[in-house]
């Protein structure tokens, strides 16, 4: 095992794991909006919207679960210091307290999305979307929360991610309203 960390320059700090987990998190959540979006067109083939739904639960959950390790590595960091009360109660934190709560809040309302959907029948279709539509705040505030507060993002492609990705979402979602506003109109 050592020489395997060895090749790989050793062992990865704290630090590197939670920005890792981070920036996975936050490209999965990426992910599954964009799929989320692209799958409600109508013209869209039903193969690929088969496929884009596969995607964008998978995004989901998967960006849930980086989001959870993003934040309960910090826990282990002798640099921040964060205490399990920091890391999931929001304005808790003495460090950044607006900037990491908004993290926080993204986390759980995804988390709150991502359960809503597996009760659908449940709430019902109407309160279920109305429910899902909480993603885009919730990517804009992760997004915010790593563009701000990331200490990548200041660093090589880091904004250009951050550029792409929320350029892309807001265009589509734009773009997904334009036609909602128009079928209402024409109905």
């Amino acid at each position: 095992m050592t020489e395997f960390l060895s090749v790989l320059g050793g062992v990865p700090s704290v630090w590197s794991i939670t920005k890792a987990a981070g920036l996975t998190s936050y490209v999965l959540l990426f992910l599954a909006i964009m799929a989320g979006m692209l799958q409600s067109f109508p013209s869209v083939n039903p193969k690929n919207k088969e496929f884009l739904h596969l995607v964008h639960q998978f995004s989901g959950w998967f960006g849930l679960l980086f989001g959870l390790l993003h934040g309960l590595v910090l826990v282990s960091d002798p640099d921040t210091q964060f205490s399990l009360t920091e890391i999931f109660v929001p304005f808790a934190s003495n460090n950044d307290t607006i900037l990491v709560s908004l993290g926080i809040i993204s986390f759980y309302i995804l988390f709150f999305i991502m359960l809503s959907s597996d009760v659908v029948k449940i709430l019902g279709k109407k309160f279920w979307r109305a429910i899902h539509f909480l993603s885009f705040p919730a990517y804009v505030l992760a997004l915010l929360h790593g563009v701000i507060l990331g200490s990548d993002a200041q660093n090589s492609g880091i904004p250009w991610l951050y550029m792409i990705t929320g350029a892309s979402v807001a265009g589509l979602f734009v773009l997904r309203m334009s036609k909602s506003a128009k079928k209402v109109s024409t109905a």
